[in-house]
């Protein structure tokens, strides 16, 4: 992952420049379960590494597993893709769930709303300030930096 250093906050073209430095590539995407196979889910993972997003989606689609990991994975995936109403609708149900909700999925939501520009500008500042009021956030710094550099 990219750490920014103190006191440092880069200038940028555009909002989804910003979501881009912010943007933290999950550990542990892709794991071998044995010499000659990978799940399909790992399989996955591989595309995404590789920045193959649609092969990724194609083949995330297939899994019929509603599991939580699988939801947030592929709601990184439309962010990539810069699809990012269908990246919220994701990340919303995820959040509406109330009992998947961390700061991983809070942190994501936020980039793809700041990613989203002008059409997500609303959600991005109850957001902002929501998870600013928050000093336990993992991401409290990240998200007083994000303030400052939007004026908000």
């Amino acid at each position: 992952p990219k750490f920014v250093q103190e006191n440092s906050i880069p200038s940028f073209g555009n909002f989804r420049d910003i979501a881009e430095h912010y943007y933290y590539s999950p550990e542990e995407f892709s794991t071998m379960r044995d010499l000659n196979s990978f799940s399909k889910f790992d399989s996955v993972k591989l595309f995404f590494n590789n920045e193959n997003y649609e092969k990724a989606l194609n083949l995330i689609s297939t899994i019929e597993d509603g599991e939580n990991q699988i939801l947030f994975f592929k709601a990184l995936i439309y962010f990539k893709m810069n699809q990012f109403q269908e990246a919220d609708k994701i990340f919303s149900t995820l959040l509406d769930s109330k009992t998947t909700v961390n700061d991983e999925i809070l942190w994501y939501s936020l980039l793809n709303n700041l990613a989203c520009g002008e059409i997500c500008k609303l959600k991005l500042k109850k957001q902002l300030e929501e998870l600013s009021s928050n000093s336990n956030f993992t991401y409290y710094k990240q998200v007083q930096e994000i303030k400052i550099k939007l004026n908000y």
